[in-house]
């Protein structure tokens, strides 16, 4: 799955350090041994009358580009480019395949969940403030061990 370059722990340090924030836990363990890239098991599924449907599919998580070759996946760039376009107190983790994002709560009364905020629809205009977060799983490591591949228990 890895992005980029594996990170250290001081790398770790640092971001939180250029972030103004820790990254919780869970998340950071995650860069650690991952790094961001693309999942595998990609779908986020719901249950819906007894049936398992696929609500949207996980594009890339974010990961700390450490050689600075590749920002648009880079977590730091994400947040900066995002923080004044969605609510405050959430970390953007990661697109979906239609441009929502997917984030991490940082304040105390959401930290360590995964939340899924939605694009607008007006052309032209991208801001996230307009629609409430929507909790998706208590922590990043549930929601992660929840995602399904393609054809997963189909046959």
């Amino acid at each position: 799955m890895s992005k980029f370059q594996l990170p250290t722990q001081a790398d770790i340090v640092a971001k939180n350090k250029e972030l103004g924030f820790e990254i919780p836990t869970e998340y950071a363990e995650f860069l650690l041994v991952f790094n961001g890239g693309r999942p595998d098991k990609d779908r986020f599924v719901e249950q819906e009358n007894g049936e398992e449907v696929v609500k949207f599919t996980v594009d890339c998580f974010f990961g700390i580009d450490i050689k600075k070759q590749d920002r648009f996946y880079d977590l730091y760039n994400q947040y900066i480019h995002l923080k004044h376009e969605m609510p405050r107190g959430y970390l953007p983790i990661a697109y979906d395949g239609v441009g929502n994002i997917l984030t991490l709560g940082i304040n105390e009364g959401n930290k360590g969940g995964i939340y899924r905020i939605s694009a607008t629809d007006d052309p032209g205009y991208e801001t996230y403030k307009k629609y409430s977060p929507k909790l998706l799983s208590e922590n990043f490591s549930v929601f992660l061990n929840g995602l399904k591949a393609e054809f997963e228990d189909k046959f």
